[in-house]
């Protein structure tokens, strides 16, 4: 396939790696000692038995070559004798499917090459007789997924020696978390073409790691944890090697830090840290040609502080709007509340002496001495206080106004241009309404106000008044829509 050659071309095969040149370098320059099994291989003694194969080989073999059998599978036991010194076996592309037999005899084997095989039905115990091995070669070869999520760590349990590792093209998609719990001598492991979204096993467990090769998976980004763990290795190892090639990375706005950390890390990773990505908008391009990343989390926390701020000024504004409400119309605010548990805690006309309290200027005692009061007291039906009427010349009038709208259901201010500035009990009679207003009675106080000094009203006395129960006259006279206007409001 022209992506497994592209990825052959860029890998470093097993073949070419110290261990093995060390282990070929120890066998003759002669040949004699390193066999082809289609060629020159001859095996002195073979004994079968029921269930297991014993073969007898020369303890001067050190190389084995049984690449390209046919369907070389180990579903019985086998024992080698006299294989002492053997260290390298090669059985890449042998087409074999089943290795759930147990191999003895293979005490000081170093090299085991197994790629290219479809193993389907692997044992986890396969290995368990091979203590010396020190690379592993099963890439390319469909291991069942289940077997290394499950029992992974089992599966080279044995291992301890084990230094390179190579599961490439398997299409795995998950590990079990201690996989290479046992292999803390691990230095090269080789995960490329599988389907891995995070690297799949815990880091800690392989201490001397020093080059892991994740190409061609499905990685998005790394998390704060791996990031960490990649960067220790790569300072107590005093260097470490990252493939990503193939994997296309988010660089989203969720994912800055990530950037950052492959701008700024001590990791050694290819393609000079150039890989392909996926940006917020969907737009592939690539993570170098994000330079400015002061800029670009700016860009992508913007959107959301400007929201954030929005939100914040219309919470500070509902609020700063709520205690002003509150503030001005607090008493009918609790008289409400009093209202929807119990109505026995509201006044009615009847706990009151009088009816209805007229407050006015002394030049204005026509209207309300005469035109309200009949309308009050004949059409309504309610008693009312005048002082002209009502207190002799020698009465307190502080004293008796003040007891007058204690006693009375509602007081009604007669407000016109000579009660607001010339009338000096205008402010007194004002204060003294606004002292006797209680949640019992939240409506107590009704303004008649001329439409032209309706913004003149004392603040103490709008603040406390309903809106409602100030009512704009356009001079001093009853007319129809003023007689509905005091019955709604001095009644109910």
């Amino acid at each position: 396939m022209e992506f497994d050659n592209k990825f052959e071309q860029k890998s470093k095969s097993l073949m070419e790696i110290e261990n093995i040149d060390e282990c070929k370098n120890g066998i003759a320059s002669k040949t004699k000692h390193t066999y082809s099994v289609e060629s020159s291989i001859s095996l002195p003694a073979t004994k079968f038995f029921e269930k297991s194969i014993i073969i007898y080989m020369s303890s001067s073999l050190r190389y084995w070559d049984f690449t390209r059998l046919s369907s070389l599978s180990f579903d019985i036991a086998v024992t080698f004798v006299g294989a002492n010194n053997l260290c390298f076996i090669d059985m890449s592309e042998s087409y074999g499917e089943i290795y759930t037999s147990t191999v003895r005899g293979l005490d000081n084997l170093k090299i085991l090459l197994l790629s290219g095989n479809s193993i389907s039905n692997l044992s986890y115990s396969f290995f368990d007789k091979m203590p010396c091995l020190e690379t592993l070669d099963l890439s390319r070869n469909q291991i069942p997924n289940d077997l290394m999520s499950n029992f992974g760590d089992r599966l080279f349990q044995k291992l301890t020696n084990l230094q390179q590792l190579e599961l490439s093209f398997n299409f795995l998609n998950s590990l079990s978390p201690r996989t290479f719990l046992y292999n803390r001598n691990l230095r090269e492991l080789f995960l490329a073409g599988n389907r891995f979204q995070q690297i799949p096993f815990n880091l800690q467990y392989t201490p001397n790691l020093r080059v892991l090769d994740l190409r061609f998976n499905d990685l998005t980004t790394l998390t704060a944890d791996v990031r960490y763990s990649l960067d220790k290795l790569a300072t107590d190892n005093k260097g470490f090697n990252l493939y990503l090639e193939g994997n296309v990375l988010s660089c989203g706005c969720h994912d800055i830090q990530f950037l950052l950390w492959m701008k700024l890390t001590i990791v050694n990773m290819d393609l000079d840290r150039n890989y392909s990505c996926i940006d917020t908008d969907g737009v592939s391009r690539y993570t170098e040609s994000i330079t400015d990343l002061g800029a670009y989390w700016r860009k992508c926390t913007g959107e959301s502080f400007l929201w954030f701020s929005i939100i914040m000024f219309c919470l500070m504004f509902i609020g700063f709007l709520l205690c002003v409400f509150v503030t001005k119309y607090k008493t009918y605010i609790i008289s409400g509340l009093l209202n929807v548990f119990s109505e026995t805690f509201l006044k009615k006309p009847s706990n009151y002496e009088i009816g209805v309290f007229i407050g006015y200027a002394d030049k204005d005692y026509q209207f309300a001495c005469h035109d309200l009061r009949q309308f009050i007291e004949d059409t309504l039906g309610l008693t009312t206080f005048i002082r002209d009427r009502d207190l002799s010349p020698s009465t307190d009038l502080a004293s008796a106004t003040v007891q007058a709208i204690d006693r009375s259901w509602r007081v009604l201010l007669v407000v016109n241009e000579t009660f607001l500035s010339r009338d000096r009990w205008f402010l007194f009679m004002c204060r003294a309404a606004t002292s006797a207003l209680t949640s019992a009675n939240p409506k107590r106080i009704v303004v008649l106000v001329e439409d032209q000094l309706h913004h003149r009203l004392p603040a103490e006395l709008s603040r406390v008044v309903l809106e409602d129960n100030i009512v704009v006259t356009r001079g001093n006279f009853l007319d129809y829509e003023l007689k509905e206007k005091l019955r709604t409001r001095l009644v109910e």
